[in-house]
């Protein structure tokens, strides 16, 4: 046997001595573990609870005292998912309440130079950040910045700004504003952000280069330039938008910002979306600062996904748009597979991100801006909905699908949250777990070349 990935310790000592093993008793490999086949065809086990992945070897007994202890096989008898939702419920008491804000999303305005059917934010009142306020923020920040790091309270390096709307170029200059009185107060910043990508003139990109910080921005095309001009109608009039995203995006990565493509797939698109990844990879082939991804249509008001057939239609279209994605060198790095266990699910339950409405109010998610607020940048942390905060963190008991998948542990849904899957199909379970198994292929390519590396320098 070869341990590709050690068992997180944390759920190990508490729950490994579950059970005594014997002789005379007869046990099963538990449910919540995903095989996959490593070299030569050789079994690759994966324990989702437990976070183990080993590679059996000839002759080892997958049902020995070592395997009990480690949960990969349980008692014959044993309904396993009672502690599935023990491991859940320790997890989730190690939220703590206090909040200490290393990172921020702000919103500089909630009006947008587009009409996506998709947004979720089109009904809301359109309100642009005034300059004061841009100030106050600032001022906000420098703050937390300074109280954290006198009480040393964690990692205080740079402070992580994401800039969001609405569109945030709508109302750069508020971006401007913080910016420069963050360097004036002595307050170190990077930051992203979510665009649509129109704004980016080269003056912008200058200033996003040498004045804000600006790392990474993701931005969404749907598809080519007929689908995309149709979906995004922007409020200009111009005959190809998409021609000026694709120049900008490409001025963009020449000043060394890299460009996070997000294609957002539903049925309108599943069939150019193939044509689109061809095109980005034709243009800017070679590109390291140019990376793609997929996300589906979830909205249950504005997505066209509707029914179980649409939902599987799509998620075996973006299976293949991956495979496509990863052949033309343009996948984002795949997530490693990790033993440590989700303690928080997003910014929302973190503890460490705050969210910024145009008015000054304070969020836990950039998806509510009416609603769910704490308090604001001019009370906090003196005056605070700890009730709501608390709220946020509350999760979502399974629903009966769960307790069949092996991703029961890392899978579970926040209350309050605009993004949940609450009708998670049979489709995008799949999905997920293909994913999860690309994962262990990936960590087991990973250990195998490191061990041959390791026996060719002895």
């Amino acid at each position: 046997m070869n341990v590709i990935q050690e068992p997180n310790s944390f759920i190990l000592n508490r729950f490994g001595n579950y059970f005594k093993y014997s002789n005379d008793a007869r046990y099963r490999l538990q449910k919540y573990i995903i095989l996959s086949k490593g070299e030569n065809g050789r079994p690759l086990v994966y324990n989702c609870l437990t976070k183990e992945l080993v590679e059996l070897t000839d002759g080892d007994n997958l049902f020995s005292e070592y395997f009990l202890k480690h949960l990969f096989i349980v008692p014959t008898a044993f309904r396993e998912d009672m502690l599935a939702m023990m491991i859940r419920n320790v997890l989730e008491s190690q939220l703590k309440r206090k909040i200490i804000p290393l990172g921020y999303t702000i919103l500089t305005t909630t009006a947008c130079n587009a009409r996506c059917f998709y947004c979720y934010e089109k009904n809301d009142p359109k309100k642009p950040m005034s300059e004061k306020t841009a100030l106050d923020v600032a001022e906000f920040i420098a703050r937390n910045y300074n109280k954290i790091k006198e009480n040393n309270e964690g990692s205080v390096q740079d402070v992580a700004l994401a800039w969001f709307g609405g569109e945030p170029l709508f109302r750069k200059k508020c971006i401007n504003i913080i910016c420069e009185r963050l360097k004036e107060l002595g307050v170190p910043y990077r930051s992203s952000m979510i665009s649509n990508g129109y704004l980016f003139d080269e003056k912008t990109v200058n200033e996003a280069k040498n004045l804000w910080g600006l790392k990474n921005v993701q931005i969404t095309i749907d598809g080519t330039k007929d689908v995309y001009n149709k979906t995004k109608s922007f409020i200009y009039k111009n005959d190809n938008p998409f021609e000026t995203i694709m120049g900008n995006i490409k001025r963009l990565s020449e000043n060394r910002i890299f460009v996070t493509i997000r294609i957002n797939v539903g049925k309108f698109n599943a069939e150019d979306a193939e044509k689109l990844i061809c095109e980005i990879a034709d243009r800017f082939s070679g590109n390291k600062f140019i990376k793609v991804y997929l996300h589906s249509l979830f909205d249950e008001f504005n997505s066209d996904i509707k029914t179980e057939d649409d939902d599987r239609y799509v998620f075996e279209k973006i299976e293949g748009l991956e495979n496509l994605i990863e052949e033309k060198g343009l996948r984002s790095t795949m997530s490693p597979l990790s033993n440590s266990c989700k303690s928080s699910h997003c910014m929302a339950d973190s503890g460490r991100h705050l969210c910024i409405l145009t008015d000054g109010r304070l969020t836990l998610c950039e998806h509510y801006t009416n609603s769910n607020v704490i308090g604001t940048i001019y009370d906090f942390p003196n005056n605070v909905d700890w009730e709501l905060v608390d709220r946020y963190k509350k999760v979502l008991p399974p629903y009966d699908r769960c307790y069949g998948c092996p991703l029961i542990t890392d899978c579970s849904i926040l209350k309050i949250c605009a993004d949940n899957d609450r009708s998670c199909t049979s489709a995008r379970q799949r999905y997920k777990i293909n994913r999860k198994t690309k994962e262990i292929e990936g960590a087991y390519k990973k250990w195998k070349k490191s061990a041959e590396n390791n026996k060719s320098e002895e």
